[in-house]
């Protein structure tokens, strides 16, 4: 049978700034929206692992995006260049 529920412990240090700080906001917790501190760090983990999938996926469909296109030289431009270069 497989486990529903698993436990799992976390340590904070509170000498490091960003754990104090994790350990003042779960201080802090609205009760009414988060019954626990699990359903807080559940929503956070969630929260910010999806975030994270989502810049990914940004970002790759940035670097597999065509690169822009050289500008096509007209005739006319081709004239313009190699009178600018005649004057010279």
């Amino acid at each position: 049978m497989e486990r529903a529920i698993i436990n799992t412990n976390i340590r904070l240090n509170l000498h490091r700034p960003e754990d104090r700080r994790a350990w003042e906001y779960l201080q802090r917790l609205d009760r009414k929206k988060y019954k626990s501190y699990s359903r807080a760090v559940v929503a956070a983990v969630n929260d910010h692992f999806s975030r994270q999938e989502r810049l990914a996926a940004l970002l790759q469909s940035v670097r597999t995006a065509a690169p822009p296109s050289e500008p096509v030289m007209t005739d006319e431009d081709m004239d313009t260049a190699m009178d600018f270069i005649n004057s010279l």
